[in-house]
């Protein structure tokens, strides 16, 4: 410190004889530092809040504890509140007497926690630069919590490096999907570490006690459903096959965080701090491994779909692929857009327009693509055998040389007049499109009548018997027969004995 100026000291330390008195304790990022042992504790001061729910949650909030070194001893809090959530408690209601007492055994044991040191130092010796680091994380779960617990060894010593525990849901999920849950927090957990810490790593473990968390990872033939498949392509994007091993439970540290402690038990307690007894050993010396055999018959593999019988109906067979995308949509304005969308995706195909598929659809789509339907409806028609040619002749028709549709001839050309009015595209009668057309019109005029719709698709389509056609389809609609419903005649009583009897 005296080779630091006194300027740059902390204000703690100007007050404070180095060397005679002890270093004070510093705050980082409201972790506790002692400086004279150099290792992190926490500064416990006494709780005065209510026994309700609100307190709890409180009280349970006041520990600040971001790298889980007394997670085993938090959740024990959590799994209280998560109890009176369960149970529907109001905020300020008093808590039952069963809860209430277990809530008092754990405050009783929140004055020791500021008994718990961690070394805030992760390299045991000067030389420890030049030993082997590895990173072991372990995980495991319960039906009250999941979780993993991280420990740096560098030759043959361990320390503690970070936690994290997490309660189930309140919703209940099978152990082995929390067990796969907890090996995924294994793997944020040394995402997380690798990032911030500045040690270099020469090798990774993960322990589990899970078998059939191993199994799901070692497999490489079934699919699993959704959830699992998920979990696991996360593990796999964090870590190797090959880093992942069994621990039996006596020995996993992670029993700790899923299960939870007090503080006489983690103050008692080696493991906790310095990790498992067989990691000061030599490899040899480490859990033995299993064979991993098959996963079992619960596993929640995806089973393959198995159809034994079909049903077609005769009129799908003969119908195309356009035909039944046309028929598929009810509304001409949402059939314009799908079409559009087509479009632009064979135009991505052919790498014929820098347009994304995310852009929106603009009006000189919409345009292309009510040509593109009503060239195909004019085809599919007029230019099969079916089509009678003495329904087309007597309207002149002829093909526009800018869009290769069918209009009407006549002697309107000299008419001020736009050209589609003066000579509309022909469409057929018994087709769906049509029917849009009609539908489209009828809507946008607020349910007109078949007369002032006719009139106004005529100002671009000519229909083939159109008058018959709307008066068809209009009749289906069912706001118009509500509201041109003829009145209920009320039937009357019979008369009285005083009307029809003669006197």
């Amino acid at each position: 410190m005296k080779s630091i100026p006194a300027d740059d000291w902390a204000k703690s330390l100007h007050e404070v004889n180095i060397d005679q008195e002890d270093l004070p304790f510093e705050r980082t990022l409201g972790v506790l530092w002692d400086v004279e042992r150099d290792c992190f504790t926490f500064n416990v001061k006494s709780v005065d809040k209510p026994v309700t729910k609100r307190g709890v949650l409180s009280t349970t909030s006041s520990i600040y504890d971001p790298l889980g070194f007394a997670s085993p001893f938090v959740l024990k809090a959590k799994a209280i509140f998560q109890e009176l959530c369960r149970m529907k408690v109001d905020w300020d209601e008093e808590l039952p007497v069963d809860i209430a007492a277990q809530w008092h055994r754990w405050l009783n044991d929140l004055p020791l926690l500021s008994a718990l040191t961690i070394p805030r130092c992760l390299r045991p010796t000067s030389t420890s630069c030049l030993l082997p680091t590895q990173l072991h994380h372990f995980s495991d779960a319960s039906e009250l919590a999941y979780g993993a617990v991280s420990y740096i060894r560098i030759g043959d010593t361990c320390r503690l490096v970070m936690s994290k525990g997490r309660l189930a849901p309140i919703k209940p999920v099978s152990i082995p999907r929390l067990e796969l849950l907890a090996a995924v927090v294994a793997t944020e957990l040394d995402q997380h570490i690798k990032r911030h810490l500045d040690i270099p790593i020469e090798r990774t473990f993960f322990w589990t006690d899970s078998t059939i968390v191993l199994q799901y990872i070692n497999n490489k033939h079934c699919r699993f459903k959704t959830f699992i498949a998920n979990r696991i392509s996360k593990i796999h994007e964090r870590s190797e096959t090959c880093q992942w091993r069994h621990i039996d439970s006596t020995s996993n540290p992670a029993d700790d965080v899923s299960r939870g402690m007090n503080m006489e038990e983690i103050l008692s307690s080696e493991r906790w701090v310095s990790g498992p007894h067989f990691l000061q050993l030599e490899e040899e010396y480490w859990p033995a491994q299993p064979i991993i055999n098959d996963l079992p018959e619960e596993a929640e593999i995806k089973r393959a779909k198995e159809v034994y019988a079909a049903s077609i109906k005769p009129n799908q067979v003969m119908k195309n692929a356009v035909d039944r995308l046309l028929e598929r949509y009810s509304s001409w304005h949402r059939l314009k857009r799908a079409t559009a969308i087509l479009l632009r995706v064979k135009a991505l195909l052919r790498k014929k327009t820098s347009a994304h598929l995310s852009d929106p659809i603009t009006v000189c789509e919409l345009q292309q693509a009510e040509l593109a339907i009503l060239n195909y409806i004019q085809m599919a028609s007029f230019g099969s055998s079916q089509a009678k040619p003495s329904s087309l002749l007597k309207l002149k028709p002829f093909e526009d040389e800018n869009n290769q549709l069918l209009h009407v001839g006549g002697r309107l050309t000299n008419a001020p007049i736009p050209f589609e009015a003066k000579h509309p595209v022909i469409l057929p009668n018994n087709h769906h499109v049509t029917q849009l057309i009609i539908s489209h019109y009828h809507l946008r005029l607020g349910h007109a009548g078949p007369e002032r719709v006719l009139a106004e698709i005529r100002q671009r389509f000519w229909i083939l018997k159109g008058r018959a056609v709307i008066n068809r389809t209009l009749k289906s609609c069912l706001q118009c027969r509500k509201l041109r419903a003829k009145p209920q005649i009320q039937q009357m009583a019979d008369l009285p004995d005083s009307r029809v009897t003669p006197v």
